[in-house]
């Protein structure tokens, strides 16, 4: 599997599981809980799908170099960055305002879950290789 399908394919699955609990987190947490404890409740499940995500992908990507996993991170970065520009822009949402969103305590959760999620690929290969 290619460098550009692993990081594809890490997204994908990532952004499914996101969207259905973002949905979730939309329609019902945020009314019962606020926005920042929203996200509290969501980050850790999000957290989850891109553990399992990784530890799908890395038996099926024979990548044997720390920065081949740290691109497999990115690229999924890249297209998730993509994906949200998109779905802002569709929600009638202005970058501008997205960006004031980032700087809130619900926006700085979500910026570390991102960070979270470019790491993960290398993190798992790392802890899963034979030695």
């Amino acid at each position: 599997m290619g460098l550009l399908r692993a990081g594809a394919s890490y997204f994908a699955i990532v952004f499914v599981v996101a969207f259905a609990l973002g949905t979730v987190r939309t329609l019902w947490l945020e009314p019962a809980l606020g926005e920042m404890w929203a996200v509290a409740c969501e980050t850790p499940l999000l957290v989850a799908a891109m553990f399992f995500a990784a530890r799908w992908l890395v038996p099926r990507f024979n990548a044997p170099s720390p920065p081949r996993w740290l691109g497999v991170g990115l690229i999924g970065f890249a297209l998730q960055q993509i994906a949200e520009i998109a779905l802002v822009l569709a929600s009638g949402e202005t970058l501008a305002m997205h960006a004031a969103y980032l700087r809130t305590p619900a926006g700085m959760i979500y910026l570390s879950a991102l960070a979270v999620f470019v790491m993960m690929p290398l993190l798992v290969w790392a802890f899963t290789r034979k030695r």
